[in-house]
C-alpha cells in the first residue's frame, strides 16, 4: 500500500462522496483523484522526477489535500513550509531540502519572493488562490492543460514520503525525514487508538495540515470520510 493506491481506491469506492470541504467549497473523491493526478503530471511535465523535493507554503486551504495527494502520487517528496514563518526562514528551509518546485498561496508570495534569486535549485514557483506574478506559474491554468491519468510511478516502502519541519523553538526548524512506511505506520497508530473510522466520519482540521494534524487526513480519506 502507498498513498497513490489509497487515493485511487477511495476514488473508485466513494466517487461521489465529498472528500474535502473548505469555506463552503466541496470536492468529491473523483474530483480529488482527478486533480491529484493533474498535479503529479504537471510537476513531471516541468521536469521533476521521483524523489525530487516539492515544497508547499500556505495556511490550510481548499487545495491543501489535493496537493499533498498529488505530490505523493508522483513519487515526489513533500516539504511543507509554515505560513507563520518569515520569508527568510522559509527560504532557508527551501535551500535545506533542495526544493525544485514550490506550490505557494498567492497571499504569501511577496513575503518570500525577494529570496528566490538566492535559491538556484528552486526551478519552479507555482501560485494558487490568486494571481501569479511574472516569472511564476499559474496553478489553475497549468492544471487545466495537464493530463488527468494516474502517473506510472510506484512508491516503495522505504522511499521518502515527507520532510516535516520541527517548530524551531531551539533555533532554526530542522528537517525530519519520514519514509512511506513510517508515515503509514504513524497514521495507523493514530487510527487504531480511536473508535473505528468509516465513511460517516468528518475530520475538522483545526491545526495546520502541514504539521501533525495531517496524521488524520490519510486515515479519513482511506475510509471515505470528509476532511
Amino acid at each position: 500500500m502507498d498513498f497513490g493506491t489509497i487515493i485511487e481506491n477511495s476514488a473508485a469506492r466513494y466517487s461521489d462522496r465529498i472528500a474535502v470541504w473548505c469555506d463552503g467549497r466541496t470536492q468529491t473523491y473523483a474530483e480529488l483523484f482527478d486533480r491529484s493526478c493533474r498535479i503529479a503530471n504537471m510537476l513531471a511535465g516541468l521536469g521533476l522526477t521521483k524523489g525530487d523535493r516539492v515544497a508547499t507554503l500556505s495556511a490550510n486551504a481548499f487545495e491543501t489535500p489535493e496537493q499533498m495527494a498529488g505530490i505523493a502520487l508522483g513519487g515526489f517528496v513533500r516539504a511543507s513550509l509554515y505560513g507563520h514563518e518569515t520569508g527568510e526562514v522559509n527560504s532557508y528551509l527551501l535551500d535545506l531540502v533542495d526544493a525544485k518546485a514550490l506550490l505557494i498561496n498567492a497571499k504569501l508570495v511577496e513575503e518570500i519572493r525577494p529570496y528566490f534569486a538566492s535559491l538556484p535549485k528552486l526551478e519552479h514557483v507555482i501560485v494558487f488562490d490568486g494571481p501569479a506574478p511574472d516569472g511564476t506559474i499559474d496553478y489553475e491554468a497549468a492544471l487545466a492543460t495537464t493530463d488527468n491519468t494516474r502517473p506510472d510511478v510506484v512508491s516503495d516502502p522505504d522511499d521518502i514520503h515527507v520532510i516535516r519541519f520541527s517548530a524551531g523553538t531551539t533555533g532554526r526548524p530542522k528537517g525530519i525525514v519520514h519514509t512511506v512506511r513510517q508515515w503509514l505506520n504513524n497514521n495507523d497508530e493514530y487510527r487504531w487508538v480511536t473508535p473505528q473510522l468509516d465513511e460517516r466520519d468528518v475530520y475538522l482540521a483545526a491545526g495546520q495540515l502541514t504539521h501533525a494534524p495531517s496524521l488524520w487526513m490519510w486515515p479519513i480519506l482511506q475510509v471515505g470520510g470528509r476532511v
